[in-house]
């Protein structure tokens, strides 16, 4: 398994460099979102590459401004002109609450349903391959297959991926043991908690015992623990570093590093929507 190149905080210039040289050096998953704009950098950047479009994975997101069923739907096809594909990889609900609604407001959850009844809709057009959500916890997750169930919608599954921060200072277990169940795909992003743990120095004490970079243990370690990495770097270096991940975390070390455990979100808390 390897990293995935995430584009976000970068403009559309450099979501076109960073894309271009993380193909080169043998990544296969980019990651956007409408949030970032810069779908069009990326859009340009795979069709400079010369990759025939079956072998490059690309993930988006929709926008909290744009749930709904019908803005769903427009949003999608916006994507989809941004990034000059013919289909999307994965399309994913980038937060469980809508844009300008009190997190506790119920209508989050009334408009979060619409939402992926919209969502199943363009999966089953053929126009997205998988859908899934981003920031669900399992309180939001457990929701949306109670309201699935309830209203026997034989039309609607389950999200086939969840992407949420996940780091040593984050495990995520319990999300982790919920999608497991469930047969929902996890992606961590935020690998490195915003660079935050590259100088913590138990990780630092570790990556020096297996002769790496504290960048890489990071990112191995979250594979080991069955998370897919979504790791963002506009440096080349970093880039190439970041992929190069062909080596084994012994399990004493891992549990090691899962000890940094402290519940610490970095980005942001999607506990505090309903």
């Amino acid at each position: 398994r390897q990293s995935t190149q995430s584009t976000w905080q970068v403009s559309n210039d450099e979501a076109f460099e960073a894309v271009q040289y993380a193909l080169q050096c043998g990544y296969r998953h980019i990651d956007t979102a409408s949030v970032y704009r810069n779908e069009e950098g990326v859009g340009r950047a795979i069709k400079a590459s010369g990759i025939p479009r079956e072998q490059i994975f690309v993930t988006t997101k929709l926008s909290p401004k744009q749930h709904g069923y019908d803005q769903t739907i427009k949003a999608f096809e916006s994507s989809l002109q941004l990034l000059q594909i013919d289909f999307i990889d994965c399309y994913l609900m980038h937060w469980p609450g809508v844009s300008k609604q009190p997190p506790q407001s119920d209508t989050n959850k009334i408009v979060r349903i619409e939402t992926w009844r919209a969502m199943c809709d363009l999966l089953r057009s053929g126009k997205c391959r998988s859908i899934g959500v981003s920031n669900f916890t399992c309180a939001h997750l457990d929701h949306l297959k109670i309201a699935l169930a309830e209203r026997n919608e034989m039309q609607m599954i389950l999200p086939m991926v969840n992407q949420t921060e996940c780091h040593p200072n984050l495990l995520q277990s319990d999300v982790k043991q919920w999608c497991d169940a469930n047969n929902v795909a996890t992606m961590a992003y935020s690998p490195l908690g915003v660079g935050q743990l590259l100088t913590d120095p138990l990780v630092v004490g570790v990556a020096n015992r297996l002769e790496t970079s504290t960048s890489r243990l990071l990112l191995k370690w979250g594979l080991q623990r069955g998370w897919g990495v979504v790791v963002k770097s506009t440096n080349p270096a970093h880039i190439l570093e970041n992929s190069q991940l062909d080596f084994h975390i012994p399990e004493s070390m891992m549990q090691e590093i899962d000890g940094l455990d402290r519940g610490k979100h970095y980005c942001w808390d999607p506990s505090c929507v309903t």
